[in-house]
């Protein structure tokens, strides 16, 4: 690999995504393209994605239950139960900044 192509990849932003929420299905909704994900965080690297997954995560949720609402999960119109919390958490994925899934 030549020094410019190795630069070039250490410079790809990572996100952190979430599938969003079904109005239909009263649930977030996993099978929806990525480019229709939300987005919570970005990150410098694939492994401080994965590593700080889980502390993003919770302290969105600690955020909302500070507020005693759910702004932070403004997209779901309500109450998120501990189910969709933890469904959440599941799905939600580290993406490459330049993943052709995004640019749809």
């Amino acid at each position: 690999m030549k020094f410019r192509h190795a630069a070039a990849l250490a410079l790809v932003a990572w996100f952190l995504l979430y599938p969003p929420w079904s109005a239909q299905n009263r649930s977030l909704d996993p099978s929806l393209p990525l480019d229709r994900w939300y987005q919570v965080a970005e990150f410098t690297s694939l492994a401080d994605c994965e590593a700080n997954k889980s502390r993003v995560l919770e302290d969105m949720e600690k955020k909302a239950r500070a507020a005693n609402r759910n702004d932070v999960f403004r997209q779901v119109g309500g109450n998120v139960s501990p189910d969709d919390r933890a469904r959440m958490r599941h799905f939600a994925q580290c993406v490459s900044a330049n993943d052709s899934r995004l640019s749809k």
